[in-house]
């Protein structure tokens, strides 16, 4: 602890106004602003500056120092440790930036390693100047307690914080879309045995990606698709999906995540592009057509290699690619997690957030509920329905009573 002898030491008080002195006597704009407050120099001296200085006159004056301040504050409108006597104004000079660092250590210092932004706050309570807040951070940047203290909660939360999610966090929130069609001509006959779509399951957390080819996107064909991957893979808590009401929001869908203990969010009808999966499928697309085009012509002819063989290997190209955050791939982080079976309780792990799905997202359970309620509400309506005229009976009723009481 700081000594408060220290703190309220009369010197430091007396060195502080003799720095504050000449801080401004080295700026040639106080040094005439100063001389207009003591009447010394008229407006017409000043020149093209006379109108800037006369407004700052109206609201600054010269203290029994000899420094120039703002007028004090109302009372009422006075933030803590602000000084009573006004702010002072310094100059735009180096004696300034100087001795803005200096007290910038002492106020860091004294207030047991506050932050660059706080101790910024306290000196602009007492003092004025341009760049304060870019002189503040550079000089306490440096200071060695704050860089260890900083390492030291990065640290923590890369031994607590990221464990815990790639333990406990994984396949817990996936993101299902559907791509396609692919290699499908304009007046296909369906179920020739050829498949057209592919419906992809990616984890949050580690990107990992699983892949189903589907002969069509019937909500059937991708509900069949999705237990599949749960069964194979885990039942992760929550789903996320784009606004597909023809495919995604269905019966068969909504019957299988209720088989599994999984909750089913939606994006926005206008906002696909917030989707954490889009951007990796695109690439996953991009990289087909790089494998199709460096092929040579004999090999494109080859019936077998269609562009859904090929969208499956860029799948595996993309879960067998270390991630530039955990030096391992999705691969290598997905088959060391403990996967959820359909009994356990929703949210597993408590990285979670279900506050924020429900803030971003709709729960499709909701919209069921909602769809259901229509016909009940429409004919509660029609039951509770009530004129203005039986509300204005009722209510001079009501006041002859309290008349009679």
């Amino acid at each position: 602890d700081v000594d408060q002898e220290l703190q309220q030491d009369g010197r430091y008080e007396r060195c502080l106004t003799a720095c504050l002195r000449r801080a401004q006597e080295l700026d040639d704009d106080l040094i005439d602003f100063k001389n207009l407050l003591l009447e010394r120099v008229t407006l017409k001296v000043l020149g093209a500056k006379n109108g800037k200085l006369r407004r700052l006159a109206r609201i600054c004056y010269v203290d029994e120092d000899g420094l120039v301040r703002r007028h004090p504050s109302p009372e009422r409108l006075r933030k803590v440790e602000e000084d009573v006597n006004g702010v002072i104004y310094l100059g735009n000079n180096s004696y300034t930036s100087a001795l803005i660092k200096v007290l910038a250590v002492i106020y860091h210092y004294k207030h047991l390693h506050l932050g660059a932004r706080r101790v910024c706050n306290l000196l602009q309570r007492r003092l004025y100047c341009k760049k304060m807040t870019r002189l503040v951070q550079s000089t306490l940047k440096t200071c060695t307690s704050c860089i260890k203290a900083r390492a030291t909660r990065q640290f923590n939360y890369v031994t607590n914080h990221v464990q815990d999610l790639l333990t406990t966090g994984l396949w817990q929130v996936v993101g299902v879309d559907v791509t396609g069609p692919y290699g499908k001509a304009p007046r296909a006959t369906p179920g020739q045995g050829e498949s057209h779509y592919v419906l992809l399951v990616q984890d949050y957390v580690s990107g990992f990606t699983a892949a189903r080819p589907l002969y069509d996107s019937k909500s059937k064909s991708i509900a069949d698709g999705l237990h599949g991957i749960f069964c194979e893979h885990g039942s992760p808590s929550v789903v996320l999906s784009d606004h597909d009401t023809t495919s995604l929001i269905t019966r068969n869908v909504r019957r299988v995540l209720q088989r599994h203990g999984t909750k089913h969010y939606v994006l926005p009808g206008y906002g696909q592009y917030l989707s954490f999966w889009e951007r990796s499928h695109k690439d996953m697309v991009d990289v087909v057509k790089a494998v199709r085009e460096s092929r040579h012509t004999t090999e494109r002819s080859n019936v077998d290699d269609t562009f859904i063989n090929d969208y499956l290997l860029s799948v595996r190209a993309y879960n067998t690619t270390p991630r530039g955050w955990a030096n391992a791939s999705p691969a290598e982080l997905h088959y060391v997690y403990k996967g959820r079976l359909p009994g356990d309780q929703e949210g597993l792990s408590e990285l979670v957030d279900w506050e924020s799905l429900r803030l971003k997202h709709t729960d499709v359970d909701i919209i069921k509920t909602l769809r259901e309620a229509i016909p009940m509400a429409d004919t509660v309506k029609q039951r509770t329905s009530s004129t203005l005229n039986d509300y204005l009976d009722y209510w001079r009723l009501k006041q002859e009573r309290l008349l009679e009481r």
